[in-house]
């Protein structure tokens, strides 16, 4: 009867209780395909939302189902797209041993591409909101964020012209993100490319980080309105940029130095 019992467990019990990946839904977007007109077009927001965000996250889905998961588990103690993307970053840069969980080498590079294209672009949207919107503007005189930024960079213009410098630079593809750095308490600058999180950046590999600031230099972010007129989009991005969602992602980043990300629902 005993051994009836165990093998009863092992067929239905035992794989209710296997590990398995996670799986990740499309974030809504937070306002009408229309709600940034004229800064940035219905048509690319639903085609960049709708139709490229969603085949990231569908794509990473398909890429996370193939791993072990309970090796990855074992290694990480958590399986979120963030942990596993920080993993890359440290075993490109020579820092850790490549893990055999992982598989084959394309299911490391549909992870490094689809994991970074669906959380690049989970920031970007929500940090933009509808214009005009005046408490989100512009950063509050008096927020954490403004006093570290005047600090850092002398004043907001200051800043905002070096990260369009920085976006202008990106040949190809790529993302600019302004992030929070715990170990060295300051907001830094950063370009990638393709769909590389900043943790892939040259200095920054899978160091600790929060992203208060994405912005999307693929030309489908902007081509159907701005054609080769990157300049205009940046410009038409900054219109639209929501400072409340910046200056809230930055307090998190401050207080939450742990976690790569910030909260999981940033």
């Amino acid at each position: 009867m005993i051994a009836l019992h165990c093998i009863l467990f092992y067929i239905l019990v035992a794989p209710a209780l296997a590990i398995t990946s996670p799986q990740y839904d499309l974030p809504p977007l937070p306002y009408p395909h229309d709600a940034l007109e004229p800064h940035l077009d219905a048509e690319t927001m639903l085609i960049h939302h709708d139709r490229h965000h969603r085949a990231y996250t569908n794509n990473l889905n398909a890429a996370l189902a193939k791993i072990d998961s309970e090796g990855a588990l074992k290694d990480e103690g958590e399986m979120t797209v963030e942990a596993l993307l920080n993993r890359l970053a440290l075993e490109e840069a020579g820092d850790v041993e490549r893990a055999r969980w992982w598989g084959h080498e394309s299911i490391r590079r549909d992870i490094r591409n689809n994991g970074g294209g669906y959380v690049n672009h989970k920031i970007y949207f929500a940090n933009l909101a509808p214009n005009p919107i005046s408490e989100h503007r512009q950063p509050s005189p008096g927020s954490s964020f403004s006093v570290a930024i005047n600090t850092q960079y002398d004043t907001v213009a200051n800043l905002t012209q070096l990260f369009t410098n920085a976006a202008l630079s990106v040949f190809g593809s790529g993302w600019v993100f302004l992030c929070y750095v715990p170990d060295t308490n300051e907001v830094d600058i950063i370009v990638t490319k393709d769909q590389d999180v900043p943790q892939f950046a040259p200095g920054y590999e899978g160091r600790n980080m929060t992203v208060v600031l994405a912005l999307d230099i693929w030309e489908h972010a902007y081509y159907l309105k701005y054609r080769n007129h990157r300049k205009d989009y940046i410009n038409a991005w900054w219109q639209v940029v929501n400072w409340t969602d910046v200056e809230r992602r930055f307090d998190d980043g401050v207080g939450v130095k742990s976690i790569p990300w910030g909260r999981d629902e940033l």
